[in-house]
């Protein structure tokens, strides 16, 4: 797959039932390689969204959280294009999010949190070879329309997310 795609997109939903942890150890071989993966986890997908976790090297398991989930930013993130959106900001899902089950959980070595839900959970992080792996623990972030309503990027989540793409993703590419 690395030979032909530079990035990936991984929902946690496929036809027929949850990722296994041979389809999602695919995923963790095509980080290792140097291919970027952004994995959107759900409430709808718990077995799915624990198999990519452990897959990565994290340990335990999630449950169905908040509904609408609100997480706020650990980081600031910028750019020139799109503005900066400020370390603190809350960014808001529709639906209810995949989110670690108590406080028995670790995040992959190296990983590095970019939001938290507000009991202190990660919700947003990055990992594996170069953190070259995005996990978000809802996919209803990118669906928010309240959040993401025109062309023009002018809202905070908006800002967020367009850079995380330009800071996490375009920058392994070479842009």
């Amino acid at each position: 797959m690395k030979n032909t795609r530079e990035i990936i997109a991984c929902g946690p939903n496929k036809t027929g039932g949850a990722r296994s942890v041979t389809d999602c150890q695919r995923i963790r071989d095509y980080v290792a390689l140097g291919g970027i993966a952004i994995i959107t986890l759900d409430a709808n997908a718990i077995t799915t969204s624990t198999n990519y976790h452990t897959t990565f090297g994290g340990t335990g398991t999630f449950i169905a959280g908040a509904n609408p989930t609100t997480v706020n930013s650990t980081i600031a993130l910028s750019s020139s294009y799109w503005g900066t959106a400020n370390a603190g900001i809350s960014i808001e899902g529709v639906g209810v999010s995949a989110e670690f089950s108590g406080t028995s959980y670790t995040l992959p070595i190296g990983a590095q949190v970019l939001a938290r839900f507000i009991n202190g959970k990660p919700a947003i992080w990055t990992c594996g070879e170069g953190n070259r792996a995005i996990f978000i623990c809802d996919n209803g972030f990118l669906r928010n329309s309240t959040y993401f309503t025109t062309i023009t990027v002018n809202t905070d989540q908006e800002r967020f997310f367009h850079n995380l793409l330009k800071n996490y993703v375009l920058v392994h590419l070479g842009f």
